[in-house]
Formats: C-alpha cells, structure tokens, sequence
C-alpha cells in the first residue's frame, strides 16, 4: 500500500460522490446526504479555502477514502476548532490504521486549537475507534435547527 492523504482535486469527484453515498448508506445520519450538497460543499471550500477543505485518501492512484474538515473560530478556545465534518474509508482499506495516521496528521497542525467531530448515536464502532485515538466526550449537547 501507497497511502496518501491529497488536497481534493475536481478529478476526485465521480470517487468522492461515490464514497459520500456509501458513508450515509453505513450510517445514516439525522438529515442525509445528496450529490448536489457534495457539489455545494466542494464549491464552497474551492472558493473559501480558509473554511476548510477535502481530504482525498489515496492509494496509488485510487481513492480510497475522504474527510471534510471545516474550519471555524472558537472565542472559548481563542482559536481555530477543526470539525472532521465526514471521514470515510472504504471498507476493504479499513482496520488497517489509515484513520489513525490521518487523525495524526489532523491533531499535529499547529494552526488548530482543537478538533472535534460527531457521532451517530448507533455507530458504537466508530465511537470507540475515535475514543482510541483520544477523543473524548464532552458534556455538551450538539443541537441544530
């Protein structure tokens, strides 16, 4: 294995629609996905570089995997937070520490104060690959409208 972990390139984008749809069929969340929400996300970021950007996981010249990260000031923090908005590996690449190299990486950039993501409540697995990896839960509630 060659892995790598590229800034997302447009030619991505047929692999990156593919995988978003595989993560939400693994594990749905509270509102779901689309191929135009991947578009607007890619838009945006392409346009907005400091608001984050797309992760492609890459082995040799496959795309194996992604993460969005999206990037935002805390004034509790008094500085920038990384939210890993999705990271999904394909399932023939998983158990085989990508995620963990790549939440590494993540947690080694100086330029962030701190990183946070979600979890779906059933997706215990996940839960515990992210607790391994020294994510902690906080007493917070995520809510949205």
């Amino acid at each position: 294995m060659d892995i790598r972990f590229d800034d997302f390139e447009i030619s991505d984008r047929p692999r990156l629609l593919q995988l978003v749809n595989n993560l939400y069929e693994e594990d749905p969340g509270h509102v779901g996905s689309s191929d135009e929400k991947t578009d607007d996300t890619i838009k945006y970021l392409t346009n907005h570089p400091d608001g984050g950007k797309i992760i492609s996981f890459k082995d040799g010249d496959h795309m194996i995997g992604y993460s969005i990260l999206i990037n935002y000031w805390s004034n509790e923090l008094g500085g920038t937070m990384t939210f890993i908005d999705e990271l999904y590996i394909d399932k023939s690449y998983r158990n085989k520490n990508i995620g963990t190299e790549f939440l590494q990486r993540v947690a080694q950039d100086k330029s962030v104060r701190r990183v946070m993501l979600e979890v779906t409540r059933e997706n215990n697995r996940t839960l515990e690959f992210y607790i391994r990896n020294g994510f902690k839960e906080v007493t917070n509630r995520f809510l949205y409208l």
